[in-house]
C-alpha cells in the first residue's frame, strides 16, 4: 500500500542492495578520480539571482518573524518572469514551489504581485510529517518532475514544516533529509530553502533553527533583518549573506517601494541616509550653520547623534549630492557653514 502521507505519489521501493558495497547500491558510482585538467572550464556562474542563487547549488534564506521573508520571495518570483533586478540581477527562471500554505494564500499573492505561469506550485504534499522513506521517494519524484518540466529552481517553503526530521536538532537526521536534494542540484537546477530563525545571540545575530548540519550543507546562507528594528514603519531590510562564491555580497540594504525593492547600498549608506534627513530637518528655516551648531540642535531619538568627524563627512557628502549648500573655506577663521533651501523633506529611510 502507498504511504498515507503521500498524495497519490508512487513510492519507489527501497533498493535491497542499498547498504552493500558491491553489486550496486551505494557503490554504483565508480571510483574514478578526475585530473584537475579535466574538471572543465571555470566559466562565470549563470546566476538565477546574482550572488544568491546559482544553478546546481542550495541556498538557505532565514528571516526574522514577520520581517517580510515571503514578501521578498514574492518579489523575486515576480522578477523571475522576464528577468529584472532585486539587490542584484535576476534571470528569467522557471520555478517549482513546494509550500506548506494553502492555495488561497498563494492566489492572493499571485494577484498582488502579478505572478505568472513561470511559477508552479506543489501545495501541501504531505498529510502530516513525512517519513524518511516517503520524503526520499517524494524528492525522487520531484527531481523527475523538475527535469521533465525544465524547471530552474525548486523552492521549499518552509523547511521546518516539510522535512521528515522528527528532531530538527539531530545532525544525522537533518543530513539524511538534505542529501536527497542532490538528485535535483546534480542535474543543474538550484534549490532555495526558506527556514525559521533560532533565537538571536547577545550580538544580535541570528541563525537557522535546528542542527548546524543544515548550515554546513547549503552553499549560500542569506539572513533577512529589519534595518531599524525600533521602527515598524521603516520599510528597509538588510540582507546578510555568506557563501562559497566571492560574488555573494556580505551585506546589502534594500527598501520596499511601490515599484518593488530598491537597493540602497550598505548598512553604513543606510544610516548615513537617516542622518541626512535629520540634518535637513535641523537646517530647515535656519540661516547658515556650522557643524557645531547642527550637532547642538540634534534631538532626534530614533537616529543617534554622530561624532564630529562622522557629521563632517555627512555634511560633505550631502553637499556633493546637492542636498544643501555650503560656504566658507573650512579654516579656523572661515569655517564651513551649511544651509538648506527648504525643499520637501523625504521620510526617514526614503
Amino acid at each position: 500500500m502507498p504511504d498515507k502521507n503521500m498524495n497519490e505519489i508512487p513510492v519507489k521501493p527501497e533498493n535491497p542492495t542499498d547498504d552493500k558495497t558491491q553489486g550496486g547500491g551505494r557503490a554504483r558510482n565508480e571510483f574514478c578520480p578526475v585530473p584537475a585538467s579535466e574538471l572543465g572550464d571555470s566559466e562565470d556562474v549563470n546566476w538565477l539571482w546574482h550572488g544568491y542563487i546559482a544553478p546546481g547549488t542550495v541556498t538557505l534564506i532565514v528571516g526574522e518573524w514577520k520581517a517580510g521573508k515571503t514578501t521578498l520571495i514574492c518579489h523575486m518570483l515576480k522578477e523571475m518572469a522576464n528577468g529584472g533586478h532585486l539587490a542584484g540581477e535576476v534571470r528569467a527562471t522557471k520555478v517549482l514551489l513546494l509550500t506548506e500554505e494553502v492555495n488561497s494564500l498563494w492566489a492572493r499573492r499571485r494577484d498582488e504581485f502579478g505572478l505568472e505561469d513561470h511559477v508552479h506550485f506543489l501545495v501541501r504534499p504531505f498529510m502530516g510529517r513525512p517519513t524518511k522513506a516517503t520524503w526520499k521517494s517524494y524528492i525522487e519524484y520531484t527531481s523527475a518532475f523538475v527535469e521533465k518540466g525544465k524547471f530552474d529552481l525548486l523552492i521549499i517553503d518552509t523547511w521546518a514544516s516539510l522535512n521528515p526530521c522528527q528532531d530538527e536538532n539531530d545532525a544525522k537526521l537533518t543530513l539524511d533529509a538534505l542529501l536527497p536534494l542532490q538528485r535535483i542540484t546534480n542535474a543543474g537546477p538550484a534549490v532555495l530553502i526558506a527556514h525559521h530563525p533560532s533565537k538571536k545571540d547577545s550580538n544580535g545575530r541570528q541563525s537557522a533553527r535546528g542542527s548546524g548540519a543544515l548550515l554546513g550543507f547549503v552553499d549560500t546562507i542569506m539572513e533577512l533583518h529589519r534595518t531599524n528594528p525600533q521602527s515598524k514603519l521603516d520599510r528597509r531590510r538588510t540582507l546578510k549573506a555568506v557563501g562559497r562564491y566571492e560574488e555573494t555580497p556580505a551585506e546589502v540594504v534594500i527598501e520596499l517601494t511601490d515599484s518593488g525593492y530598491q537597493r540602497i547600498g550598505s548598512k553604513a549608506d543606510s544610516t548615513q541616509q537617516d542622518r541626512h534627513v535629520v540634518i535637513k530637518e535641523i537646517l530647515t528655516g535656519r540661516d547658515w550653520s556650522t557643524d557645531e551648531e547642527i550637532l547642538s540642535l540634534w534631538t532626534d531619538k530614533e537616529v543617534a547623534a554622530p561624532g564630529k568627524r562622522t557629521l563632517q563627512k555627512d555634511l560633505s557628502t550631502g553637499c556633493e549630492s546637492g542636498l544643501w549648500e555650503r560656504q566658507g573655506k573650512g579654516t579656523k577663521g572661515d569655517k564651513f557653514r551649511y544651509k538648506f533651501d527648504s525643499r520637501t523633506l523625504p521620510p526617514k529611510g526614503a
